[in-house]
């Protein structure tokens, strides 16, 4: 079975990203025994720094430096190898990113990037 990705991004700064990356990295990783990665495509890093500073939960934690384009947006192609890259040997791919911006005309297939949790992974 392919990994799960879960996509947090806004195109606004400030709006908790990186807070619930991280969180729901964390408590994917320490309440249901599955491997976690977080994937950190944010400029300022703070998910991979909130991380590394906290105690090990057996969190695996990348920070990945990508090229924009002139409008700030991350390039999408060097985004989707880089998390090709990353995902491989974890069940939940979380990634903590600031925007992408597509093409008006071009549609992309936000099926690479994004999932939803299923429900067994959350205990009652």
């Amino acid at each position: 079975m392919d990994a799960i990705k879960v996509l947090v991004t806004n195109q606004k700064g400030g709006v908790g990203k990186s807070t619930i990356a991280a969180n729901l990295a964390a408590y994917l990783a320490i309440q249901n025994n599955v491997q976690v990665k977080l994937i950190d495509f944010d400029r300022q890093s703070s998910s991979s720094k909130w991380i590394s500073r906290a105690p090990d939960i057996g969190l695996n934690v990348h920070h990945v430096n990508l090229a924009f384009e002139d409008t700030g947006s991350l390039v999408l192609a060097q985004a989707k190898r880089c998390l090709n890259k990353y995902s491989v040997g974890c069940d939940i791919s979380i990634l903590d990113k600031y925007r992408i911006e597509q093409k008006r005309n071009k549609v992309e297939n936000t099926k690479t990037f994004s999932s939803w949790i299923p429900n067994f992974l959350v205990k009652k």
